[in-house]
């Protein structure tokens, strides 16, 4: 089955396989492609979801709504905060109440270059405050946008997007009353997902001169020596 690239065409596949053509049928396909999405893009931190934001820092302002400034943004699986420009360096991770435990000054007015951020209910905040509004690079992993335009296309790779449409095609024969069908269409989405999670999540070996770093170890990696703090 070759892959549908937009969500139209996914649309019109699952439509076509079932033998339907209603309006009525079609939203409902929709939803099971949204859903379908949804479960692919945050069964795994896959390499499409890597991406990086920039937030503009303003002086004087300590926090910072993430859903405001970032749309698709997993506040739980941010990697890295770099400050740019002159005063570029690597920003540590530090929990909020470990970080208002450690400096009694954490909301007061001084100011100067942030070393520290955290993370507090949606918000990411800087310590110290900005004395300066320079650019903040946020590495994080994305969370899929429903897709609602029929131009619209999956962040999930062209060659795992059969994947969507075997999903919806479960959830319409479990609508229908087919557990069998429903499960045989399940069943061949769950393979594609363990196909595109040994393609794009396989790693060479831990050895005693090599260790593979994951988003935990960047929270509280501070660089090589020659780098730029």
């Amino acid at each position: 089955m070759a892959a549908a690239s937009t969500y139209r065409e996914e649309q019109d596949r699952v439509l076509d396989l079932i033998s339907k053509s209603d309006a009525t049928t079609r939203n409902r396909v929709k939803n099971w492609l949204n859903l379908g999405y949804q479960d692919f893009v945050l069964r795994e931190l896959w390499p499409f979801r890597e991406t990086t934001g920039t937030l503009n820092l303003v002086q004087g302002t300590q926090e910072y709504d993430l859903s405001t400034n970032f749309a698709d943004i997993d506040e739980q699986n941010i990697t890295a905060v770099s400050i740019q420009g002159a005063a570029q360096r690597k920003l540590t991770y530090w929990p909020f109440n470990q970080l208002r435990a450690s400096q009694p000054d954490l909301d007061s007015a001084g100011e100067s270059t942030p070393e520290r951020y955290y993370l507090k209910s949606g918000s990411i905040g800087f310590w110290p405050v900005p004395n300066a509004t320079p650019a903040v690079f946020i590495d994080y992993f994305k969370v899929p946008t429903e897709m609602s335009d029929d131009s619209d296309t999956p962040i999930i790779p062209t060659a795992y997007r059969e994947s969507l449409i075997h999903y919806a095609l479960s959830m319409e024969h479990d609508y229908n009353g087919d557990p069998d069908l429903a499960i045989k269409a399940m069943n061949r989405y769950e393979q594609i997902v363990t196909l595109a999670r040994q393609n794009l999540l396989s790693q060479p070996g831990d050895t005693g001169a090599f260790r593979i770093l994951g988003p935990a170890d960047s929270r509280d990696w501070t660089g090589l020596s020659s780098e730029v703090r």
